[in-house]
C-alpha cells in the first residue's frame, strides 16, 4: 500500500504519538494491537505491520508461540511485568556505543540486561515449546555466548561498590594510576575526618553533632543543626559560609585546603578514568 492508503486506513498513529499518550491505544491498528513492555518491542511491531510477513513458515512458527504463551497467562504476566520492564532500550545503547558516546552508565545497563537475559530464556524453556525453544531460546543463548567477553570486561573495570552510591566509576584496582589517586584521596578523606573530631572537641558536642559533607559548589565543609549554632558562633576559629535549612555550613583554613585538593584529586581521577 502506498502512504495515502496507510493515513486513510488508519494503520499506524499520527507521526510524533507516544505509545504512553492517552489516545494511542485507539488511534490505529497498530495502537490498538500494541501491548509491548519495551521501546524496542514498540518499534518492531511498527516494522512487522509496515512490512507483513509473505512466509508461510515464519507466520506459522509465530502463531504457534502466541498460541503457546496465551495458553500460559502466568508466564506471559511474569515475561511482560517482571522482565521486560527491566530490560532498557538496547537500541538506543547500541548505537551510543557504536558511536563511541556510551558513558560508563551505559555499559553497566548493557550488562545489566545480559545478567536478565538468562531468566527470560529459562522461563520461555519452562514452556517447553519447540518453537519457542528453537526460534527464541537459541538465538537469545547464542548471544549471550557472543556477549560472554563483555560481561567479563564489565567485572573487571567497573567499581560496584561505587554504583550503590549512584557513581559509575573505573575500578581503581584495574589502573595504577587510579590505585595510586584512589589511596591519595582516602588519606586526605581521613584527614578531614580527624579534623571532624576536632571540631566536635573544638564546640563542646560529640562527633555525631559534626557533619562532614560534600557540596558541589563549596566542597567539603562541616554543618551543625540550626539549634546547635550558638557554640559554632562563638568560636572564632571557624567561618560560617551559609545557613539553610539543613543546618548551619562552616570551614575552617585546614579543611578548606584539604577540600580544594580532594577536589583536584577527583578532577585528575575522572580524566584518568576516561583515559581507561
Amino acid at each position: 500500500m502506498d502512504s495515502a492508503a496507510v493515513v486513510a486506513l488508519n494503520i499506524l498513529p499520527k507521526p510524533g504519538t507516544h505509545p504512553n499518550s492517552p489516545g494511542y491505544h485507539w488511534q490505529s491498528i497498530l495502537g490498538v494491537l500494541d501491548h509491548c513492555r519495551t521501546p524496542q518491542g514498540h518499534r518492531l511491531l511498527a516494522q512487522w505491520i509496515k512490512q507483513p510477513l509473505r512466509s508461510i513458515e515464519i507466520l506459522n512458527d509465530r502463531h504457534d508461540i502466541v498460541q503457546c504463551l496465551l495458553e500460559s497467562p502466568g508466564t506471559l504476566s511474569s515475561l511482560h511485568d517482571d522482565y521486560l520492564k527491566r530490560i532498557p532500550d538496547v537500541l538506543m545503547l547500541t548505537k551510543r556505543l557504536l558511536r563511541q558516546k556510551a558513558t560508563m552508565q551505559d555499559l553497566f545497563r548493557v550488562y545489566q540486561v545480559i545478567l536478565r537475559t538468562p531468566r527470560i530464556v529459562n522461563t520461555l524453556l519452562s514452556l517447553e515449546n519447540a518453537t519457542v525453544k528453537n526460534v527464541l531460546c537459541v538465538a537469545m543463548k547464542s548471544l549471550l555466548e557472543d556477549l560472554s567477553g563483555l560481561k567479563q570486561l564489565v567485572e573487571q573495570v567497573v567499581d560496584f561498590e561505587a554504583i550503590e552510591a549512584g557513581d559509575y566509576l573505573v575500578k581503581a584496582s584495574f589502573d595504577e594510576q587510579l590505585q595510586d589517586m584512589k589511596n591519595d584521596m582516602s588519606r586526605i578523606l581521613a584527614k578531614m575526618e580527624r579534623l571532624q573530631q576536632k571540631a566536635a572537641d573544638d564546640l563542646n558536642m560529640e562527633k555525631p553533632q559534626v557533619r562532614l559533607d560534600n557540596v558541589a559548589k563549596i566542597g567539603y565543609h562541616f554543618r551543625v543543626t540550626l539549634k546547635d549554632d550558638s557554640e559554632l558562633r562563638k568560636n572564632k576559629n571557624y567561618k560560617i559560609l551559609d545557613v539553610v535549612k539543613g543546618g548551619v555550613r562552616f570551614t575552617n583554613e585546614k579543611l578548606s585546603e584539604y577540600s580544594e585538593e580532594y577536589g583536584n584529586l577527583c578532577e585528575k581521577y575522572e580524566e584518568q578514568q576516561k583515559s581507561v
